[in-house]
């Protein structure tokens, strides 16, 4: 009951947004009770109040405790925020892992189709080519994807392939793309191959 007691008031603080009272509550609770039945919870509260006040690398750290301990909804939750902050941060390899993690787990499938973009942007930016071509090919694959991140897909898959020396491949996805020169993708593909054939 006195558990019970202390987690519940720390709950009511995180859910009326008092992030800063709420995270010196919730350790209060973590500290007192490190193997209770809601550790996972006040370690996900702790991590959404972290990312509500700006202090996304602690966030970080207590989504991961949360995907390492927790259950449910939380875990499925923290991954989806691992991962998104872990790429804002720039951290392509927590961000790949975050997404991997979240599109194997996942039940909610507008999570899995989000995963499978996350991890093509975090291949891509890691430069772990063949991982952002396979990720590509998926999102290309899903018919509820949109017009536009098909088309960063496609992008993602020539910039890929020019880095591992495919040029036939790559200029063939270029030329599609340039067909289209009023978006960001179409114009720069169509510049690359000016400049190619310059």
């Amino acid at each position: 009951e006195k558990e019970m007691l202390y987690f519940n008031a720390a709950e009511q603080l995180y859910l009326s947004a008092n992030y800063q009272k709420a995270l010196v509550s919730l350790q209060k609770y973590i500290d007192a009770y490190p193997s209770g039945k809601n550790v996972y919870k006040a370690d996900f509260y702790m991590a959404d109040s972290y990312r509500n006040l700006g202090q996304v690398e602690k966030a970080c750290e207590s989504y991961k405790k949360v995907m390492a301990d927790g259950e449910g909804s939380f875990v499925e939750l923290s991954m989806l925020n691992y991962a998104k902050l872990s790429y804002d941060l720039e951290r392509w390899a927590d961000a790949f892992s975050g997404y991997s993690s979240l599109y194997s787990s996942a039940v909610i499938e507008s999570n899995k189709s989000m995963a499978v973009i996350g991890m093509m942007r975090s291949a891509y930016k890691g430069h772990e080519w063949a991982e952002a071509v396979k990720n590509a090919d998926r999102v290309l694959f899903d018919p509820k994807a949109e017009a536009a991140v098909r088309q960063e897909a496609e992008y993602v898959k020539a910039k890929s392939y020019l880095a591992t020396s495919r040029r036939d491949e790559a200029f063939g996805i270029l030329e599609k793309l340039s067909a289209d020169v009023s978006g960001a993708y179409g114009a720069e593909a169509a510049y690359m191959i000016i400049v190619d054939c310059y």
